[in-house]
Parts: C-alpha cells; structure tokens; sequence
C-alpha cells in the first residue's frame, strides 16, 4: 500500500524561527528529523527535546508541531490534504482510505447542515469560528471522529 503524503493547510504558519535556532543547518536537520515522525509519542519527545535544548518552545513553532500531528492522523486515514484556510475544513482523500462508508453516512447525519460531501471524494465541515485556533480545533475534530470509524483490514 502506498503511504500518503497529506498536505495540510492552516491559517496560521508553522516553522522553526530563525531567533530560535539561529544556525541553518541545524534548523535543516531539525526540519527532516520532524518530517520523519510517525507516532504521537515521537512527536512529544521531539516537542521536550526542542525546549531541552533551546529554551521555550515559540508560538510559531508550537503551529509547526500542530501541523505534524494533523499530518500523522491525516497519514493514517490516507486523507491527501486538509485545508482549513477558510470558514470550512475541507479533507480530500487518497486512494482507498480505511474508513466505512458507514462512519461517513452517520456523521453527515449528526452534522447536517455542517458537513457536506464533494464529488471530489472530500468532506467539507463548516466551523464555528474562523479564527487558526478554531479552524485547528475544528480539524482536530473531524479527524478525531473520522479515525473513531477506521476500519481494521482483515
């Protein structure tokens, strides 16, 4: 099976500030070794090890971390991109993602009126707010409800 790569947009940027670790090419490895992070635990360990070395983590940074665990989640729904730039999350998926067409049924169901699917083989969810924080929280949201209906390949 091949692994999916998600795009993720958000409204807010995340990156590694140059006031933060001034040498490039430390800022470069630091940049692969996040890129390579599959699990969630990996990802605190790399969070505490960032504010070991280089004192507290910057806000800008913090976005950065958000966007990697979104991408993790998004990885293993084989979701191709999250765009949450306007006043709706939308998530298009790959090929062939684990989740029953059962789970999207019911959570059209319980959000009508907020989620809608596309042709395009994309959901899009309508938020509450629109500011990053709320357009963040509302992907974490739908990920968190899609992942509840993964199905388990036998």
């Amino acid at each position: 099976m091949v692994e999916v790569d998600p795009t993720i947009r958000l409204r807010a940027e995340g990156f590694i500030p140059e006031s933060y670790v001034p040498d490039p090419a430390v800022r470069l490895n630091l940049y692969k070794r996040l890129a390579a992070l599959r699990e969630e635990q990996q990802l605190i360990d790399f969070a505490d090890e960032m504010a070991d070395r280089f004192g507290p983590v910057p806000s800008e940074m913090q976005w950065l971390f958000w966007v990697m665990d979104l991408k993790r989640q998004a990885r293993a729904l084989r979701i191709q991109e999250i765009d949450a730039r306007r006043d709706a999350i939308r998530v298009r998926f790959g090929p062939e993602p684990p989740i029953s067409p059962e789970t999207i049924i019911t959570l059209l169901r319980t959000e009508r009126g907020r989620l809608r699917y596309l042709p395009e083989d994309a959901l899009e969810y309508r938020t509450d707010g629109t500011t990053p924080e709320a357009c963040l929280a509302a992907a974490r949201k739908i990920l968190q409800r899609l992942t509840a209906g993964v199905t388990v390949a036998g």
